[in-house]
């Protein structure tokens, strides 16, 4: 195993701690989101932690092929995430949700660019 299978590797657990953390903060905080809104919240946390088990599962591969579930599992929990923030946010900070909208595109496309080369 060369070194960057080994980064590879190490980044995507890091991924997946991250997006359990992140899934933990939105339960633990759901009292301070409006509560009209909270929906969104328990929706996109189950998502996060859908996310960071593909990236688990995806660690060991190395930067090999995935497998086409994966690649769904990842897409429709990112998917949901994306839907949840914008629909949170809502029409009265479309400003906000379209740049959240513009971010997440950018950052996939990095992705799936960095996917492709390597």
């Amino acid at each position: 195993m060369d070194i960057s299978s080994y980064v590879y590797g190490l980044f995507n657990i890091m991924e997946g701690i991250a997006w359990i953390w992140v899934a933990f903060f939105l339960i633990l905080r759901r009292s301070q989101f409006d509560q009209k809104k909270v929906f969104w919240v328990f929706l996109s946390a189950p998502a996060f932690c859908a996310f960071a088990i593909s990236d688990f599962i995806e660690a060991p591969h190395f930067g090999e092929k995935l497998p086409g579930w994966l690649w769904a599992l990842k897409l429709v929990s990112g998917f949901i995430v994306f839907l949840s923030r914008v629909c949170y946010l809502g029409s009265k900070r479309k400003a906000e949700a379209l740049k959240t909208a513009l971010l997440g595109l950018i950052l996939l496309g990095i992705a799936l660019c960095l996917i492709f080369l390597f």
